[in-house]
C-alpha cells in the first residue's frame, strides 16, 4: 500500500540515526508508484460513482473505504505474484500487513482510510465546483466561488 511504503521510508530515516542500513527505500518508491496506478484503474473502473448525486461527505467516505479494500487486495495479489515469480507457494507470499496481526492490520488500515477520506474529498469538491475554481480557490488569495 502506498502509506506502507512510506512508513517503509520513515523507517529507513530513523533506522539511519542509529546508523543502521535500511535497503527497502527503492523498494518503496517503486511500489508506491505501483499502488498509485491501482488508485487510477480503480477510477478508471468508476468506483463508487453511483454517490454522484450524494453529499460530497457520503461518497468521500464510501469511496475511502472501497478504494482501502481494493489496495489492500492489490498489494496482496501484488505480492502474491511476485512470490509464485519467485518460485513460493501462495501462503509463503501472502504479505504479513501491518505486522502480521489483527491489531496492526486495523491499526495500517484506520491509517490508510483517514488519508483517502482527504484525498477523495477534495476529488469531490473538484467535481462539485468545478476543478479550475478548486484549484483557484486553494491556490489564489481573496477568491470567491461565484453563486
Amino acid at each position: 500500500m502506498i502509506y506502507n511504503r512510506l512508513f517503509s521510508i520513515h523507517k529507513s530515516m530513523i533506522l539511519a540515526e542509529e546508523h543502521i542500513n535500511y535497503q527497502a527505500q527503492g523498494f518503496a518508491v517503486i511500489n508506491a508508484l505501483i499502488m498509485a496506478k491501482a488508485m487510477l484503474i480503480g477510477e478508471d473502473l468508476h468506483v463508487g460513482s453511483w454517490l454522484k448525486d450524494k453529499p460530497v461527505l457520503y461518497s468521500s467516505l464510501y469511496k475511502s473505504l472501497v478504494f482501502l479494500v481494493f489496495l489492500i487486495a492489490f498489494h496482496i495479489l501484488e505480492e502474491v505474484v511476485v512470490g509464485l515469480f519467485r518460485g513460493r507457494t501462495i501462503s509463503q507470499s501472502f504479505p504479513a500487513i501491518g505486522g502480521g496481526s489483527l491489531q496492526g492490520l486495523l491499526s495500517m488500515g484506520a491509517i490508510v482510510f483517514v488519508a483517502l477520506i482527504s484525498f477523495f474529498a477534495f476529488s469531490e469538491f473538484g467535481r462539485v465546483i468545478g476543478r479550475r475554481e478548486l484549484w483557484s480557490l486553494l491556490l489564489k488569495s481573496g477568491t470567491r466561488v461565484p453563486v
